[in-house]
């Protein structure tokens, strides 16, 4: 510990007053504070580095025991890395070697083990990020991502203003620290230059495995795979011992409810039709059921639809030119909805009516709003795809249907087919939820009018609380739970079941106290997201349709009227082959970020180390 010490002067004769003055050795120690913000900011970066690759080394050893999400597993090794680093070495980091700063107290005396916890643990990591974490995701509970970046930037904005303006970051203000550039020791940062080197390229290497284990598996399986642990051996024990066949789970919901809502996956994904296939296919359908409503269809063309549905075509090709006609210009959002699964959703209805009796053929209802291409400006276009009743229109038109059509007939029931969040419940008890307020959508409307009527199914998809950065339900637990049960197609309730009791994380928001079984009657596991494909395109897709399908493009953006124009272009050079096929792209942005970006920016710090090693003086 350096102590500030005076040399004074003897008296003369002449009776001068003493003076005082700091000895020369500490000079160093007395020259004002600088603020040091870039080396502040590469010793941050460098450190949270380590720490990074620190975490992904561990993980695979923890999760052998246990799991522990990896956002709180870098919060733990990031405390005691700042702990640990601060009593063995004096104030400093392993970073902080290479960058020549040190933290000590106002004083300039050592830091107490009281004095670290307080600057590292309470400050910087309690109050500093976890409580307005925790304060955005209670009042805030949405979009959690970018709130979390977003007081990201608020803190690091404070702190910077408080390095500005004092020369110290707000927690070294409030514990008494600050930071001093000292000479650097070049035996010790080639040691931490090693160490930093070695766990960097090791953590690399286990996150970059999965480049070379398959393309397919980086489109759609995810880089981090939950690990088997005792919850999972539990639940995958309900699934072997509770699960019924999916198809017969529809209809036994149909036992007690007059309306089934199957929540689809993304709208591409082909193989949950193969189970809406087999559901209509099934003869209870056509006897118990009979009516289907979509989500996919404007109500202005439900008189072309009914009579589609009731044609009986004489030959495969005629079939597929007509329902190209249909699909092409019933959708009530986009100017051609091209998924392939609702083409041949079409076609199989439409074959299953001409084998039935007229009073048993199968009614198909269109539910969006109305549209007309003839008379469509950009300015309609935007005011229909931002339209905030959507929900309201789709259930005003199911509700108004059901009740006149179909409630008094033999056959007054129902299959309704929404995507993700029309599909959602409304939570019983608990409207006040903001929940409720935000996901009021099409499902909830026709659990308000049709009380005790309404049961709804989600199929497993994946979740989107990251946007477009779509990630695994429930970090991947459930769908390690099905692997350890083998994978089987079931269907069950909610309600009773461990699955049920989890958090809902599959929307945009992230609700407090809302779990799956108050959002959804039931769940059916239908083949696990390895084996899920995408299909896009159908026959006579744009035959004697460019020039229509281009206007109507027009509506929306110039850069929807060129993907339009490539995609026409494509589609010439064979149009005997229209459809793409390829496995579902759920893990592709996830695996993108994890695989390649994440390990390339630990690349970039490593090489600042090595840049700052390099410009230590030799001696």
């Amino acid at each position: 510990m350096i102590k500030i010490v005076e040399c004074r002067e003897i008296k003369s004769d002449n009776y001068r007053p003493a003076r005082s003055f700091p000895c020369p050795h500490i000079l160093n120690d007395m020259h004002p504070l600088k603020t040091l913000f870039w080396l502040r900011f590469a010793s941050f970066i460098m450190d949270m580095a380590f720490i990074y690759c620190l975490s992904i080394l561990l993980q695979p050893v923890i999760w052998k025991f246990t799991f522990i999400a990896f956002s709180d597993m870098l919060a733990v090794v990031f405390a005691i890395y700042y702990t640990v680093s601060y009593i063995l070495f004096a104030g400093q980091t392993p970073a902080k070697l290479l960058t020549g700063l040190q933290v000590k107290q106002k004083d300039r005396s050592g830091l107490t083990l009281k004095i670290i916890l307080v600057r590292e643990v309470l400050l910087k990591g309690i109050c500093g990020l976890l409580i307005p974490l925790f304060l955005v995701k209670q009042f805030v509970p949405c979009w959690s991502v970018f709130y979390t970046v977003g007081v990201s930037f608020i803190v690091l904005c404070v702190t910077v203003m408080t390095i500005v303006l004092f020369k110290r970051t707000w927690w070294e203000l409030l514990s008494g620290t600050l930071t001093i550039q000292l000479n650097r020791n070049r035996r010790k940062s080639r040691i931490f230059l090693y160490a930093m080197t070695l766990v960097t390229i090791s953590a690399i290497a286990v996150m970059t495995y999965p480049l070379f284990s398959g393309k397919e598996k980086l489109m759609n399986s995810f880089s981090s795979r939950y690990p088997v642990t005792k919850e999972t051996e539990r639940y995958a024990s309900f699934i072997k011992s509770n699960g019924e066949d999916p198809v017969d789970y529809i209809f036994h919901l149909f036992e007690k409810n007059d309306i089934v809502v199957i929540s689809e996956r993304l709208h591409p994904e082909y193989t949950q039709y193969d189970l809406i296939f087999r559901i209509v296919n099934d003869e209870r359908f056509a006897k118990e059921v009979g009516n289907i409503f979509t989500e996919c269809g404007s109500v202005s063309f439900q008189d072309t639809l009914t009579s589609y549905l009731h044609t009986s075509f004489r030959t495969e090709d005629e079939l597929d030119s007509s329902t190209a006609l249909l699909q092409r210009n019933s959708n009530a959002i986009w100017p051609i909805w091209s998924n392939s699964n609702l083409f041949d959703f079409f076609k199989t209805v439409n074959k299953l009516n001409v084998r039935l009796p007229d009073s048993a053929k199968i009614n198909w209802y269109f539910t969006g709003p109305p549209v007309d291409w003839q008379t469509m400006t950009h300015e309609k276009y935007l005011r229909g795809y931002n339209n905030l009743l959507y929900d309201s229109i789709m259930a005003g038109n199911i509700i108004s249907r059901y009740k006149t059509t179909i409630a008094g007939h033999k056959r007054h029931k129902a299959l309704i087919i929404m995507n993700s969040r029309h599909g959602y419940g409304l939570p019983v008890g608990k409207r006040k939820e903001k929940f409720s307020s935000v996901y009021l959508g099409t499902t909830g409307f026709l659990m308000q009018n049709l009380p005790k009527q309404v049961a709804n199914v989600m199929i497993n998809t994946v979740s989107l609380k990251y946007a477009s950065l779509l990630s695994p339900i429930q970090n991947g637990k459930w769908d390690k739970a099905f692997e350890a049960a083998g994978n089987p197609d079931v269907g069950f309730d909610f309600a009773g079941s461990p699955l049920g009791n989890d958090n809902f994380d599959a929307g945009f928001i992230q609700p407090r106290s809302i779990n799956y079984s108050d959002v959804f009657t039931g769940f059916i596991f239908y083949k696990p997201l390895e084996n899920h494909i995408t299909k896009d395109g159908f026959p006579y897709m744009f035959n004697n349709f460019e020039d229509t399908i281009i206007k109507r493009a027009g509506y929306v953006s110039e850069a929807h009227t060129e993907m339009i124009r490539r995609r026409i272009a494509r589609y010439q050079q064979d149009p005997q082959d229209p459809v793409d096929i390829g496995p579902a792209k759920y893990a592709i942005l996830y695996n993108i970020v994890n695989v390649i970006v994440t390990p390339i920016l630990l690349l970039i710090c490593l090489l600042i180390g090595v840049i700052f090693f390099i410009r230590l003086p030799q001696k």
